[in-house]
């Protein structure tokens, strides 16, 4: 099993806050509910891939909130 580190930052911004459609989503980092979750348990390739979705759901959210 690969080993959890510390190497890849958190996106957590300490803004935190579910979006009100699904209450799934933080607002603040993008984050799944699962994600800010499991995240200490995370590999260093799952934490990658978990800022990487939710960097575009935050472009998602800026893009809608602007529409």
């Amino acid at each position: 099993m690969p080993s959890t580190t510390n190497t890849i930052p958190s996106p957590c911004k300490g803004i935190c806050n579910l979006d009100f459609a699904t209450h799934t989503i933080c607002q603040g980092c993008g984050r799944h509910v699962t994600d800010i979750r499991e995240w200490r348990t995370y590999t260093d390739a799952q934490k990658s891939e978990s800022n990487s979705r939710s960097e575009q759901r935050l472009s998602e959210i800026l893009r809608a909130s602007t529409e």
